[in-house]
């Protein structure tokens, strides 16, 4: 069956044209300009579904989900039965990717959800029928569906987010000329130490198959050079920012202790403490005036010569002195 195709009609100047409609709201499937075609080539599907061994019904589904344009004729149970389908069995890459782009068919949350549980819900097309590859497609429109409230919201948004930053930063490094010059000596030196060291192993007797592809070695030496520049970028940013704080520290610190020096000396120079501080010396040196007569006073009445002592004998100790009290 042909597609159908809709023309319009050449109005006249005088006549006022109808207003379009908004081509970003999605059209009823039972009213899509497409429905018929789409319609027929969903029950051919289901016809070659009935005949066994037959490939026939994957092929021509896996044709369908390329048609965006029949994609969106057909309804939500329809697009299910596809899922279905394109998963029995054995499902390879062009099945997965098929049932992806069925899913991203989806003009809201209702009807991607409704497709995903007509599959066999979430779990099994994320951990049975896709690859990795496909899984991560999977994951960005489940949380796409899942999250109404925006990308800023979304569980990946900071993997999303730091993706953008390297690919902004990549762009305006390869748009500047001196960076790009820069970023080429860097793969060229790096390809070239790869092949080096490459050359040495086998001078050195070496199997060549137990050594990796030769460009695929230089991919990662290239990608492991890169890793390491941009450590040493990010330590030296951060021994950067940690030497800003410090002395940003500091300058607050002594910003502080020069406000309460002012402070301080304020407070002293203020009539109240100087009067307060010249009465509390006055009154200390009435108070040392005192303390002395009175020590005097004391001494005089109660002066007592010391008399010596003689101190005890230790055993076995001799007096060497006896003798001279003993002769006289």
């Amino acid at each position: 069956m042909a597609r159908t195709r809709t023309h319009t009609s050449r109005t006249n100047s005088n006549t006022q044209a109808a207003p379009l409609a908004d081509s970003r709201a999605p059209v009823s499937p039972e009213m899509h300009p497409s429905r018929g075609e789409a319609k027929a080539k969903f029950e051919q599907i289901l016809e070659q579904t009935h005949m066994p061994f037959d490939t026939k019904a994957d092929n021509m589904a896996r044709e369908l989900s390329r048609d965006s344009e029949l994609l969106s004729a057909l309804n939500p149970a329809e697009k299910g039965r596809l899922i279905q389908i394109l998963g029995s069995g054995m499902t390879g890459e062009a099945d997965q990717k098929a049932i992806n782009n069925i899913l991203g068919s989806a003009n809201n949350k209702a009807e991607f959800f409704g497709m995903v549980q007509m599959a066999g819900g979430p779990q099994r097309l994320n951990d049975t029928l896709f690859n990795p590859k496909q899984q991560r497609e999977f994951r960005f429109m489940l949380d796409k569906f899942t999250y109404d409230t925006g990308p800023a919201n979304s569980p990946q948004r900071a993997q999303a987010k730091q993706a953008f930053e390297a690919v902004k930063d990549a762009y305006a490094r390869l748009s500047d000329e001196k960076k790009r010059d820069r970023t080429i000596l860097v793969i060229e030196g790096a390809r070239e130490r790869c092949r080096q060291e490459r050359a040495f192993k086998l001078s050195k007797g070496v199997d060549p198959d137990t050594l990796p592809p030769e460009e695929e070695a230089l991919q990662k030496e290239v990608a492991k050079t890169f890793a390491q520049n941009e450590m040493k970028r990010r330590d030296v940013e951060e021994h950067n920012r940690v030497q800003q704080q410090r002395e940003r520290d500091q300058a607050a610190e002594a910003e502080k202790k020069e406000a309460d020096e002012k402070l301080f000396e304020k407070q002293w120079n203020t009539d109240d403490r100087r009067g307060a501080r010249v009465g509390m010396w006055q009154d200390f040196q009435d108070d040392k005036k005192r303390s002395a007569n009175v020590k005097r006073q004391r001494t005089a009445v109660n002066f007592k010569r010391e008399e010596k002592q003689e101190s005890k004998k230790k055993y076995g100790e001799w007096d060497r002195e006896s003798w001279r009290r003993d002769w006289k």
